[in-house]
């Protein structure tokens, strides 16, 4: 059976939690966690393959992963002493996915050798 969700603003479930008469309600810990489980558990209809690569780049690694390449990769172009260094950032759609490629290849040597 397809386990259900749904996808709704901020503001639009402050509304539904005023109708219910919820009033104490942590709004910005609850978003801050649910982003977290929003775009792996969302379900994505690939149509072609411009979007296929997206999907693909965006189940490549978790955020979190991809943001500690991302701080690896600056720590050592600064110890290296490269000049203009910038932390990657996932403004960036080309270096980020890079990072997230880089992520996924550490997990899966990780799991390979069973290191933590």
């Amino acid at each position: 059976m397809r386990d259900p969700s749904i996808h709704i603003t901020k503001h639009q479930f402050e509304k539904i939690l005023s109708q219910l008469e919820v009033y104490n309600f942590p709004i910005d810990a609850f978003f801050v966690i649910a982003r977290k489980e929003a775009i792996n558990t969302r379900v994505v209809v690939v149509t072609n393959n411009k979007t296929t690569k997206k999907v693909s780049n965006i189940l490549l690694a978790s955020k979190g992963d991809a943001a500690l390449v991302a701080d690896i990769i600056y720590a050592t172009r600064i110890k290296l002493k490269h000049r203009g260094v910038r932390k990657i950032r996932e403004t960036e759609p080309r270096n980020w996915a890079v990072c997230k490629k880089i992520a996924e290849l550490c997990n899966q040597f990780c799991e390979d050798f069973q290191l933590d």
